[in-house]
């Protein structure tokens, strides 16, 4: 039998804390499994996928993995600050064109 190692700080995937698209919320279960599986597409091409490990059936991963997870996805799209004046642009501009 070939023993793998594994990080010591394993917490189950459903302790992972993602930020979810609302504020205050965090992304839910199948979010995250789906990050780990396929990941996402950043500007430069490259596919970003969260870390983890399948132990005893369940996806488990580490809190240092979240957080090279979030890291990626921040030097991928900036501070952000410019894609939320970009939408918010956007939306105002259709709200007024039904007379909102």
């Amino acid at each position: 039998m070939v023993a793998l190692a594994l990080p010591e700080n394993l917490i189950p995937i459903t302790k992972a804390r993602i930020p979810g698209r609302c504020p205050g919320k965090f992304a839910h279960i199948q979010t995250i499994h789906r990050l780990i599986l396929h990941g996402v597409i950043g500007t430069d091409g490259d596919r970003v996928r969260l870390r983890a490990w399948k132990v005893a059936g369940a996806w488990h991963t580490t809190e240092q993995e979240v957080a090279r997870f979030l890291d990626a996805m921040r030097s991928d799209r900036g501070d952000g600050a410019e894609h939320c004046a970009a939408d918010a642009d956007a939306v105002g501009r259709k709200l007024e064109l039904f007379g909102c």
